[in-house]
């Protein structure tokens, strides 16, 4: 009895001493390339409906992940996602709210079906934890922030980065949506989930504006507007889709020309491709949930 005992208690060292060791390699790759940085390459701009995308470059939003669903022997694009540490990724509570971790699976370095991209650069990682913002309400979508600790952390490198988190009060510009979500195929004549990123850029929407708009959409007079949530978009045929939930909204701040934070997170929109801006999760009002989750489980968010 006393053997087992003494088993148990030398295995339970080692979980931790690795937990640990994973903590600060994980560290010590953040550490290695300042968040927030987007390579040069220039994606796809996202317009919904029959019209044409132009020619692109890849993997210009290195943080960006696709969480994929597991299902028997098929993965399937699920949602986005976007990692800001990297053992850690973003995403929208909606979109892993009951799943299992067994079912869900992470790739970055995110590549599409174009021959002369290097397949090799995609890094793949399992779930280890799904961590669902305690006061998410899914019938309004409110709190719709959720957490993924990785099995094991993504490589840093050209083509897998983090993201910046927001500091609070702060003045945005030049925001970024992006996501895998579906685009229509003018040959099909259906919708199809895209091969590779999109990209579109929306202004960000002020409360007061975003409400009174939305009041006149099938939310009806009475809706009120989370303070959980922000508004962007809002300009026809350029819109985040169904595929994107969960993906980053990211902005450029004053006095900090070509470096990224990640504002919001694609929550849920009124009419694809209309006139009502698209509402996401306000990561700024949310940072404190975010920062209360990585200190319970010892990892510092490096900038």
């Amino acid at each position: 009895m006393i053997k087992i005992v003494i088993f148990a208690v030398l295995v339970s060292l080692v979980c931790a001493y690795n937990n640990d060791q994973n903590n600060q390699n994980s560290q010590n790759l953040q550490s290695q390339i300042p968040c927030g940085f987007k390579n040069n390459g220039v994606v796809r701009l996202r317009l919904y409906g029959p019209e044409k995308d132009t020619a692109y470059d890849d993997r210009e939003f290195p943080w960006v992940v696709e969480i994929l669903f597991q299902e028997q022997a098929y993965q399937k694009h699920h949602c986005g996602g976007s990692l800001i540490h990297p053992q850690i990724v973003l995403t929208a509570a909606h979109c892993v709210q009951n799943k299992n971790v067994t079912d869900l699976r992470l790739r970055a370095g995110e590549c599409d079906t174009n021959p002369m991209c290097d397949f090799e650069k995609d890094q793949y990682r399992g779930v280890s934890e799904i961590v669902v913002h305690e006061e998410y309400y899914k019938g309004g979508l409110y709190n719709d922030i959720a957490l993924l600790m990785l099995d094991a952390p993504f490589e840093i490198d050209q083509y897998v980065r983090t993201v910046c988190l927001p500091p609070p009060n702060v003045q945005s510009s030049n925001c970024f949506a992006t996501g895998w979500g579906l685009n229509y195929n003018q040959e099909a004549q259906a919708p199809n989930y895209n091969v590779a990123v999109q990209k579109i850029s929306v202004p960000i929407v002020p409360r007061q504006q975003c409400e009174s708009t939305l009041k006149t959409s099938r939310l009806g007079e009475s809706f009120v507007l989370h303070k959980s949530f922000l508004c962007a978009g809002g300009e026809t045929t350029k819109d985040t889709t169904q595929g994107d939930g969960g993906a980053p909204l990211v902005c450029e701040f004053a006095g900090e020309s070509e470096r990224f934070y990640q504002l919001g997170i694609v929550s849920y929109g009124v009419l694809v491709g209309s006139s009502y801006p698209g509402v996401y999760a306000d990561v700024s009002v949310l940072r404190g949930w975010v920062d209360r989750k990585l200190q319970e489980r010892g990892v510092t968010y490096l900038y």
